[in-house]
């Protein structure tokens, strides 16, 4: 899993943070559908040569 902090900052005549925002993505997912499409793809091309 990757995670990125991203601070919130109010400008008026000086930073104030105000916040942050977490943004989070799970990437197992993709890599699941990839090597999914990789073997489709691998098996179509064996089954047409």
């Amino acid at each position: 899993m990757m995670e990125k902090h991203f601070p919130l900052i109010y400008n008026n005549n000086g930073a104030t943070q105000v916040g942050s925002l977490l943004a989070q993505v799970d990437l197992n997912n993709i890599y699941l559908r990839l090597y999914d499409k990789a073997v489709v793809i691998l098996l179509a091309n064996a089954v047409n040569n």
